[in-house]
């Protein structure tokens, strides 16, 4: 009995619009007379719309008729059905409207700067770890399925031939993001016009902004566009957390969660920047132990000014203690400023001795938020210094 749902959807498609074939298809819409109402506007006629979560055919496609973007991943429906206007593939992308879909394309510099020859280029490994990391994560999508499937295109082939290495003499994006910046010139030669507003775009290079800015990188917050700059230092784990640590930000988070206090010992994300290098955190003891990923917001807020130091970072039921002070003793309560890398206490977390909680990363990600306006008004972060950080 569990096909009978997905069969009657099909039935019910079929009767509501049974002259419809191929030849009935006008610019991909799947509009022909009889069946052209469209609530949602989204170039897929109500009657093929299911409402049921399930992609069967462009003639029974689950998605819901008074929402132009089912899945709410930034990409409307008719779109993953059919592929954009534009003629940007997206079916042979892997687009399904009925799960979460998240495109990247990544270029790259190749210099000579500060160590020899290299190239900023990311490994296959790397975008397999980031991939699979998006794949599994606890986010439900309307077939039933967990999870958002990224697409990273670093030119690997096949359908994807997007990214390339771009010419830079000297590895250094000069004025980053900022309007007028190298990084748009490059921008403008290198990235399929057919993929803007579908595709997040980054370079990876040496440097940015200024010939000695230690910076890794930066990024619209929210938005589409992103820079990773890890000068000499391109490990496997350092690319891969810092590609994830941007893209944080072009999907709506910033060094504290939702808010820019940064350095907090219970926000377990690569966007903190005491976790983005050293590492997320596994077993309730610091620094990070090498893991990666965004926080899912499990962990106890911590008052500054009355630490329990038996709780440590994760609550008593962990057992791992914490001695906030440094006084040689486990007490409570106590108080302590516990996040002193942050620069700008008072305007980011409030005061000195504040109230630091978690955050709920993974269920915060804005797949929407494609754009980010006006470059001119587009809010930018950027991140931490490599020499300072890469320990």
């Amino acid at each position: 009995m569990s096909g009978w749902p997905q069969l009657l959807a099909g039935l019910i498609a079929l009767a509501c619009c049974q002259a419809l074939s191929a030849a009935d298809f006008i610019a991909g819409n799947g509009f022909e007379a009889g069946c052209d109402a469209d609530r949602d506007g989204d170039r897929l006629p109500d009657c093929v719309e299911t409402a049921d979560g399930r992609f069967l055919s462009p003639l029974a496609t689950g998605t819901r008729p008074e929402l132009a973007d089912s899945d709410r991943d930034g990409i409307d429906d008719g779109d993953e059905v059919h592929g954009s206007l534009g003629g940007l593939d997206l079916p042979a992308l892997g687009a399904n409207p009925n799960r979460r879909n998240l495109y990247l394309e990544l270029d790259w510099v190749d210099d000579e700067a500060d160590c020899g020859p290299h190239s900023h280029r990311p490994s296959l490994a790397v975008v397999s770890q980031l991939e699979q990391y998006f794949a599994t994560l606890p986010i439900a999508n309307p077939d039933g399925s967990q999870g958002i499937d990224l697409r990273i295109d670093i030119g690997q082939g096949g359908l994807l031939q997007g990214g390339n290495q771009v010419p830079d003499f000297d590895g250094i994006l000069l004025g980053g993001l900022s309007p007028g910046g190298e990084y748009w010139t490059l921008k403008a030669q290198h990235f399929d016009a057919r993929r803007a507003g579908y595709f997040r775009y980054g370079i990876l290079a040496h440097r940015y902004g200024t010939v000695n800015n230690q910076s890794s990188g930066e990024a619209e917050t929210p938005g589409d566009d992103l820079i990773v700059s890890l000068q000499c230092l391109g490990s496997e784990a350092f690319v891969r957390n810092t590609v994830l640590h941007e893209l944080g930000h072009n999907l709506g988070l910033r060094h504290g969660g939702a808010q820019d206090c940064n350095d907090k010992p219970n926000y377990n994300s690569v966007m903190n920047y005491r976790f983005h290098f050293a590492g997320t955190d596994h077993n309730c003891e610091l620094p990070g132990d090498g893991g990666f990923g965004y926080s899912g917001g499990l962990r106890p807020a911590l008052n500054e000014a009355a630490l329990d130091e038996a709780a440590g970072i994760c609550g008593l039921a962990a057992g791992r203690a914490q001695d906030w002070n440094g006084d040689g003793d486990i007490s409570a309560p106590v108080s302590a400023n516990i996040n002193p890398a942050e620069s700008q206490q008072i305007p980011r977390c409030g005061a000195v001795l504040s109230w630091l909680p978690d955050h709920n990363d993974i269920q915060a990600l804005d797949l929407g938020a494609l754009s980010a306006g006006s470059r001119s008004e587009a809010r930018r972060s950027q991140c931490p210094g490599v020499a300072e950080r890469a320990w």
